[in-house]
């Protein structure tokens, strides 16, 4: 599709190919990519927050910033830009700024793990460790094999002065960091 759009010098086609870059973790080219197809056409719907997207996987969070912010304008309901957004300003600690983003991701999509594990870390960064611990509770019975919720379960249930389910939670994520490693390991 690349070739494509490279003849044609069409924005659908850089669209494609950078989506397609995207799904496959080729950061770098996807940006490249959506980068070519916002400067010809940035008016097609949902591409600004797919090459926030690409940026925030880069680490370029300023990029990353502008791009969700344009998607933001032009769809206020855009779920990956209101996450991700919201992911940047709770690492930037402004969570006043922060909040809105992450609950409106959520009430768009309220299923997605991911959002769900944002709000828990904002929760516990606001000193709300209860709210915390109750959705990552939630969040594990459903994906009880994802390490990050059970770390952060672990951080709320200390702050909680709960330190024998905030070890067993740490045991459990190490238990599963190992078997992630192991399986990694295994598939060179």
């Amino acid at each position: 599709m690349e070739k494509v759009a490279r003849t044609t010098h069409r924005a659908d086609a850089y669209v494609i190919a950078g989506v397609s870059l995207l799904h496959r973790q080729e950061m770098s080219d996807a940006r490249a990519d959506l980068d070519e197809a916002m400067r010809l056409d940035p008016s097609i719907p949902g591409l600004a927050s797919m090459a926030g997207q690409a940026r925030y996987a880069l680490g370029d969070m300023e990029a990353a910033t502008a791009a969700f912010q344009t998607a933001l304008r032009a769809n206020p309901r855009d779920f990956n830009a209101n996450l991700d957004l919201g992911a940047i300003r709770l690492k930037e600690r402004d969570f006043a700024n922060a909040r809105p983003l992450l609950e409106l991701a959520l009430e768009i999509q309220p299923g997605v793990p991911i959002a769900r594990l944002e709000m828990a870390k904002l929760e516990e960064a606001t000193d709300r460790n209860a709210e915390a611990a109750a959705l990552l509770e939630d969040l594990i019975m459903a994906e009880p094999n994802w390490m990050e919720p059970h770390w952060e379960l672990a951080n709320a249930y200390y702050e909680l002065d709960r330190p024998a389910d905030g070890k067993r939670e740490r045991m459990i994520a190490q238990e599963l960091k190992m078997r992630r490693e192991e399986h990694e390991t295994n598939h060179k």
